[in-house]
């Protein structure tokens, strides 16, 4: 499955009742407001996993500044509030030897709690 909206655990559970009581996937899905995909996908991860609770996130790319170089990011933000993202960038890169575009020094700074105005 690629993509799990939230739904809540409830209507999951009401769905596998209703299975369990005789409706039909189409049915089922219709009462609860629901595609009869997600009905089916709820069936069958009950059967192999015992539950219908949401599967946590999958981790994605780890992040290209972590650990200690995040660290002497924020160190060196946190000394030189004035300086623009891109100043920032070229620190690092002039520093650091890490050569990162603009939006991933952004993004970094917005995971290390630093906030643009």
């Amino acid at each position: 499955m690629p993509h799990e909206r939230a739904v809540p655990q409830a209507i999951r559970e009401a769905a596998l009742a209703l299975l369990r009581a005789g409706h039909s996937l189409a049915t089922t899905a219709t009462t609860l407001g629901v595609s009869p995909d997600a009905v089916y996908d709820w069936r069958q991860r009950w059967r192999t996993d015992g539950t219908v609770a949401p599967r946590p996130p999958r981790g994605g790319r780890p992040p290209r500044i972590r650990g200690d170089l995040a660290a002497a990011v924020a160190s060196y933000v946190d000394a030189h509030p004035e300086m623009t993202v891109a100043q920032v960038r070229d620190w690092l890169a002039t520093t650091h030897d890490l050569a990162v575009s603009c939006s991933t020094m952004r993004r970094t700074m917005l995971r290390l709690g630093f906030r643009f105005h």
